[in-house]
């Protein structure tokens, strides 16, 4: 994967901003937002470097993900860490497209 600057608030809402402006609800927007600071905090918290995304370290996060418990069971649902993942992923490309 490519390297990215540090990920930070600007970038987030900027992607929220941009969501935004293709017409998704505030609902689909604060769950895109928290779904990106998801990752962020388990990044924070992770060995791996601030400077690039790898795939790697995505597949620690989804295997992460697999780990955390849910609100109706003891793990996140199937449908839940996809979701987080493509909100990643969208994330993930557009701060490639604002490079």
């Amino acid at each position: 994967m490519s390297a990215h600057p540090p990920l930070g608030a600007d970038q987030v809402e900027a992607f929220i901003a941009a969501q935004r402006r293709k017409g998704y609800t505030q609902k689909c927007l604060d769950a895109e937002r928290a779904h990106v600071l998801t990752f962020y905090a388990w990044w924070q918290q992770s060995p791996w470097p601030r400077d690039q995304v790898r795939g790697a370290m995505l597949d620690a996060y989804r295997l992460w993900l697999g780990e955390q418990p849910g609100r109706r069971d003891d793990r996140l649902a199937p449908a839940t860490q996809l979701a987080k993942l493509s909100s990643l992923r969208a994330f993930l490309h557009f701060l490639h497209e604002t490079e």
